[in-house]
């Protein structure tokens, strides 16, 4: 399974962060936007499996995007980015919709676990459908 990955964030660094991280899955396809109505767009036109979202980002904030996203794609899998961590945004960015959250200043253990259980669940769903 060739693996689609979208980062939606407005800051470059976090992207170079973020693909650095991801080298460990070498099948893996990595997108990048910059914007919340350009996450919007590029994820009708990838059908990413996993989206890497930042939750202040211009046009559309990353919560404006993920609940656009899963209004059209309701089985999206959409991980909140911030450095804003409180309970209260952990709290709100799961409430719209959000399959885990991510601190900016993640320890590479956790998001590699992120993304380890988002695609075995891939997996699962895969030989279920598949069976």
């Amino acid at each position: 399974m060739k693996l689609r990955i979208l980062i939606a964030d407005d800051a470059p660094f976090i992207h170079e962060v973020l693909k650095a991280h991801l080298k460990i899955y070498p099948d893996a396809s990595v997108h990048s936007v910059f914007d919340g109505l350009e996450l919007i767009e590029k994820y009708d036109s990838i059908d990413p499996h996993i989206v890497f979202v930042d939750l202040a980002m211009p046009k559309k904030n990353g919560l404006q995007a993920t609940r656009a996203i899963l209004q059209r794609h309701p089985h999206a899998k959409l991980v909140a980015i911030s450095s804003m961590a409180s309970d209260d945004i952990v709290a709100e960015a799961i409430a719209s919709g959000c399959v885990d959250f991510l601190d900016k200043s993640f320890k590479v253990e956790e998001f590699r676990e992120t993304v380890d259980s988002l695609v075995a669940g891939f997996v699962k769903e895969r030989n279920v459908v598949n069976g």
